[in-house]
Protein backbone atom coordinates (compact mmCIF):
# COMPACT_ATOMS: atom_id res chain seq x y z
CA UNK A 1 0.00 0.00 0.00
CA UNK A 2 1.29 3.07 -0.96
CA UNK A 3 0.56 5.35 2.12
CA UNK A 4 0.51 3.57 4.82
CA UNK A 5 1.41 -0.80 5.89
CA UNK A 6 -0.87 -3.15 7.34
CA UNK A 7 -0.04 -2.77 10.65
CA UNK A 8 -0.82 1.07 10.39
CA UNK A 9 -3.89 0.31 9.05
CA UNK A 10 -5.30 -2.46 11.98
CA UNK A 11 -4.07 0.66 14.03
CA UNK A 12 -6.20 2.72 13.04
CA UNK A 13 -9.07 0.13 12.70
CA UNK A 14 -9.19 -0.80 16.12
CA UNK A 15 -8.25 3.30 17.73
CA UNK A 16 -11.46 4.01 15.94
CA UNK A 17 -14.33 3.32 18.47
CA UNK A 18 -17.02 2.55 16.23
CA UNK A 19 -14.88 -0.10 14.18
CA UNK A 20 -13.31 -1.94 17.55
CA UNK A 21 -14.94 -4.80 17.36
CA UNK A 22 -14.16 -5.44 13.71
CA UNK A 23 -11.69 -8.84 13.19
CA UNK A 24 -8.79 -8.33 11.50
CA UNK A 25 -7.18 -11.01 9.81
CA UNK A 26 -3.41 -11.01 8.77
CA UNK A 27 -1.65 -12.62 6.17
CA UNK A 28 1.92 -12.23 6.81
CA UNK A 29 5.14 -14.64 6.07
CA UNK A 30 6.37 -16.71 8.06
CA UNK A 31 8.90 -15.72 10.34
CA UNK A 32 8.20 -12.25 10.63
CA UNK A 33 8.23 -12.31 14.33
CA UNK A 34 8.76 -9.04 15.09
CA UNK A 35 5.83 -7.66 12.64
CA UNK A 36 3.38 -10.30 14.39
CA UNK A 37 4.27 -9.16 17.80
CA UNK A 38 3.67 -5.43 16.74
CA UNK A 39 0.21 -6.87 15.30
CA UNK A 40 -0.74 -8.71 18.86
CA UNK A 41 0.13 -5.66 20.73
CA UNK A 42 -2.52 -3.30 18.34
CA UNK A 43 -5.04 -5.74 18.51
CA UNK A 44 -4.84 -7.96 15.59
CA UNK A 45 -7.53 -11.16 16.15
CA UNK A 46 -5.94 -13.61 13.92
CA UNK A 47 -2.85 -14.43 11.64
CA UNK A 48 -2.32 -16.21 8.57
CA UNK A 49 0.91 -17.26 7.17
CA UNK A 50 2.36 -18.18 3.69
CA UNK A 51 1.82 -20.86 2.30
CA UNK A 52 -1.74 -20.85 3.46
CA UNK A 53 -4.63 -23.31 2.14
CA UNK A 54 -8.09 -22.18 1.12
CA UNK A 55 -9.31 -23.93 4.66
CA UNK A 56 -6.83 -21.92 6.56
CA UNK A 57 -8.81 -18.55 5.49
CA UNK A 58 -12.26 -20.71 5.96
CA UNK A 59 -11.50 -21.19 9.94
CA UNK A 60 -10.19 -18.16 10.11
CA UNK A 61 -13.13 -16.54 9.37
CA UNK A 62 -15.16 -18.94 11.29
CA UNK A 63 -13.40 -18.15 14.13
CA UNK A 64 -13.90 -14.13 13.71
CA UNK A 65 -17.48 -14.44 13.29
CA UNK A 66 -18.02 -16.79 16.63
CA UNK A 67 -16.35 -13.71 18.19
CA UNK A 68 -18.70 -11.53 16.40
CA UNK A 69 -21.96 -13.00 17.63
CA UNK A 70 -20.83 -13.00 21.41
Amino acid sequence: MPKMDGLEVLKQIKAHSKMRRVQVIMQTTNGMKEKIKQAMDAGVDDFITKPYYEQDIINSVHVALKKLSR
